[in-house]
């Protein structure tokens, strides 16, 4: 073979070499594309990043909370509200009706605590509400009792509430009882709970403070 014939071999072989890398390049792109992609799922190298989507749920710590229950009041939970007062009691409080038509309407006059923290329980529980204000509408006097009924442990929160709050707390009628009282731009402004066996018996008055009230109520609940 002459040195011509050898030198173009060599070329062909080298040729033929190139072809075969890029054939072989070729093949594994057509192979690596056709396969199908890791599915979110499938297991991951320990201590890899996570992928995330946008359907991801948040972190709990950023989740909207819950709404908390609100009981519906129980109109009759202890009977009726008339039941609940002496004779001599409505007369000293009149002339203030209880439960005149218009306190349906209106929520604020329905809590017997300023206390957001008491006023919360009380909205979580079944609750018996006693409203005495004027026949016409909103007035300088007011007086709202709730009534409901604790667990064991219902009954201590509240307690232990009453307490840290500053409320003037005390031993009475075999149970405990809490006072307080401010003066505001509406007022005198005070307010009596009672806690006795899981009952409690929560009022706000506003420049009317009967004389015996809590213990009308008392007398009724317990008799």
């Amino acid at each position: 073979m002459d040195a011509v014939s050898g030198r173009r071999l060599l070329w062909l072989g080298a040729a033929a070499a190139v072809l075969l890398i890029v054939l072989a390049l070729l093949v594994g792109v057509l192979v690596g594309s056709s396969g199908a992609p890791a599915s979110p799922g499938s297991a991951q190298p320990e201590g890899a990043p996570r992928p995330t989507s946008s359907l991801d749920p948040a972190p709990a710590s950023l989740a909207p909370a819950a709404p908390t229950p609100t009981a519906a009041p129980a109109t009759e939970l202890f009977g009726p509200c008339s039941d609940l007062f002496s004779a001599d009691m409505v007369s000293e409080i009149e002339p203030l009706q209880l439960n005149p038509s218009w306190v349906q309407s209106d929520p604020s006059v329905s809590v017997g605590t300023r206390d957001t923290q008491l006023a919360s329980m009380l909205a979580s529980l079944p609750h018996q509400t006693c409203v005495w204000a004027p026949a016409d509408g909103p007035g300088e006097d007011l007086l709202t009792t709730n009534l409901t009924k604790l667990s064991g442990t219902e009954q201590d929160r509240v307690s232990m509430r009453l307490e840290s709050a500053g409320y003037s707390c005390y031993d009475e009628l075999s149970g405990m009882r809490c006072v307080t009282e401010a003066t505001t731009d509406a007022g005198t402004v005070g307010e009596s709970h009672f806690i006795r066996d899981g009952v409690w018996i929560a009022t706000l008055w506003v420049n009317i403070e009967p004389s015996g009230y809590t213990h009308d109520i008392v007398d009724h609940v317990f008799s």
